[in-house]
C-alpha cells in the first residue's frame, strides 16, 4: 500500500503541476488571451485542477487506508465535488470538440467566435454540470447511502438506478459521439486534400474543377 501511495502522490502532484502551468501559460500569454477559444482550454484546466486539489486526495486517501473516516456530510461533499468536476471536463471536451468542428466546417465561425459565444458555451458546461452533482443532496440517492457511510464506512456516488441512468451514461455518451464524429470529419477532409494531390497534375489547366 505504501507504494501505491506514493504512486497516488505523483499523479496528484503532476496533475496540480500541469494544470496550474496550463493556467499561468495563459494568463500571462496575451496572444492566447486574445484567442477566445482558449478561455476553453482555461477553463478546463481549472476544473481538472480541482480534481487534483479536492477529489483525488481524498480518493487516494480512501484507496489507501480502505475505508471512509469523513463521515456523511464530507461525503456528500466529495462526491458532489467529483460529479461537478468530472462531469465538467468531459463536457468541456464536448465543447472543444464542437468549437473544433464548427471552425472547421463553417467558413465564418472563426471570425465570429467571440468571447461572448465561449462564454455561453462555458456557462452550460458549468451549469448542466453544478445540476447533476448536487442532485443526489436534494435527494436523489438510494435508501442505503446513509447506512453504508455510516457502518460500512463506504462512501459511493448515488446508486440510485435513475440517477445513474439519466445523469452519468449522458456526458460520457455526449463527449464519444462528438469526438467520433470529429475524428471522421478530419478524416474525411484529410481523404479530399490527398485525393486533390493526387489528381492535381492531370487537371492543372483546369484549377475551378477543385472547387472544394
Amino acid at each position: 500500500m505504501i507504494i501505491i501511495g506514493l504512486i497516488l502522490i505523483i499523479l496528484i502532484i503532476a496533475c496540480i503541476v500541469g494544470n496550474l502551468f496550463v493556467i499561468i501559460a495563459i494568463i500571462v500569454e496575451r496572444d492566447l488571451r486574445n484567442r477566445p477559444h482558449y478561455y476553453l482550454i482555461f477553463s478546463l484546466a481549472v476544473a481538472d485542477l480541482l480534481v487534483g486539489l479536492i477529489v483525488t486526495p481524498l480518493g487516494a486517501w480512501t484507496t489507501v487506508v480502505r475505508s471512509w473516516k469523513f463521515g456523511v456530510i464530507l461525503c456528500d461533499f466529495w462526491i458532489s465535488m467529483d460529479v461537478l468536476v468530472c462531469t465538467s471536463s468531459i463536457l468541456h471536451l464536448v465543447a472543444i470538440a464542437l468549437d473544433r468542428y464548427w471552425s472547421i466546417t463553417d467558413i465564418t465561425y472563426v471570425q465570429n467566435r467571440t468571447p461572448r459565444r465561449i462564454f455561453s458555451m462555458l456557462a452550460i458546461v458549468w451549469v448542466v454540470s453544478l445540476l447533476i452533482s448536487v442532485a443526489p443532496i436534494f435527494g436523489w440517492k438510494d435508501a442505503d447511502f446513509l447506512d453504508r457511510v455510516k457502518k460500512q464506512h463506504v462512501c459511493l456516488i448515488s446508486q440510485q438506478i435513475s440517477y445513474q441512468v439519466l445523469c452519468q451514461p449522458s456526458s460520457f455518451s455526449l463527449s464519444k459521439l462528438f469526438s467520433h464524429n470529429q475524428s471522421l470529419l478530419i478524416l474525411k477532409i484529410s481523404n479530399i486534400k490527398v485525393i486533390r494531390i493526387i489528381l492535381s497534375p492531370y487537371f492543372s489547366a483546369r484549377p475551378s474543377f477543385f472547387f472544394f
